[in-house]
């Protein structure tokens, strides 16, 4: 009797995943790694260049406070710098005030 209930319920199929069934899945979850590894890939050179724009910012920051300090210690009227392929021109404007001074930075057209 239970001889034939197993064999009722499955009528000649068998148990299991075909061929076609587990190609399609590696295909699937092949697809599924690529997408992932390009998104890691593409989000490691997002934060390398993140942090070389960083990098090249803060230089330039410490660069113009560089040269802040300079016209501060030397009483210098203007300095030339460059910013991002900006030629800029520094000024240091007296106040009426002696202990006040006021900065003017002004682009310089070629």
């Amino acid at each position: 009797m239970m001889n034939l209930l197993k064999t009722a319920g499955t009528k000649g199929r068998e148990e299991g995943f075909t061929l076609l069934e587990v190609v399609v899945a590696v295909v699937i979850l092949g697809l599924a790694y690529v997408a992932v590894m390009q998104s890691l890939s593409l989000s490691t050179r997002n934060i390398l260049r993140i942090e070389r724009s960083g990098k090249a910012t803060f230089e330039q920051t410490i660069h113009l406070e560089k040269i802040l300090l300079g016209l501060a210690d030397e009483e210098a009227d203007s300095e030339e710098i460059y910013l991002k392929g900006t030629r800029l021109q520094l000024g240091i404007i007296q106040g009426e005030d002696a202990r006040m001074k006021t900065l003017k930075l002004t682009e310089i057209t070629l």
